[in-house]
This record gives structure tokens, sequence and C-alpha cells, in this order.
């Protein structure tokens, strides 16, 4: 089975504050950089993955600390490392 590619997504992330603070010390739009590998890009979400198990006799890959990012979000994806097959 192929791995995956291996991105690099910047996007944005909501933040917020506590407590009552002056107009200038709010909270404003976070940017983010999510690194993994890529699952899904088409629709609403990109879907990435932290880590990536390969699987043994059926060829199958498990994943972990998976991240689904909103395609609204994101300001760029940047392609770190190529797919290849399972050695």
């Amino acid at each position: 089975m192929e791995k995956p590619d291996i991105v690099e997504v910047v996007w944005m992330d909501s933040s917020s504050t506590h407590g009552w603070h002056k107009k200038q010390d709010l909270a404003e739009l976070c940017e983010c950089v999510s690194v993994g590998f890529l699952l899904k890009e088409g629709g609403e979400y990109v879907l990435l993955a932290e880590t990536l198990a390969l699987d043994g006799d059926d060829g199958r890959h498990e994943y972990g600390c998976s991240s689904a990012i909103p395609r609204s979000t994101i300001r760029k994806i940047t392609k770190l490392s190529r797919g290849r097959s399972k050695r």
C-alpha cells in the first residue's frame, strides 16, 4: 500500500480571552502550522495524521493523532515529501 504525502498546512484558528480587557488586548485570529500525512484533500476539509503505523501482512496502514482542518481556514499547503510504496 502506498504511503501518503507529507505536507505542511498553514491555517487560521480562532482564539479567545477570559475576563475584562481593553479592545487592543482582545484575542485575534491565530496562525497555525500543522505537518502530517495527507489522508484527504478534497471536500470541506483536509485530513492529516501525525503518525503512520505500517501494518504487516494485510498491507493496511493505521493512523494516529488525526486533524481535520476546515478548508475555509487554510492559507497554504506545501508538499514536503512524496508518498511512496511500502518496502
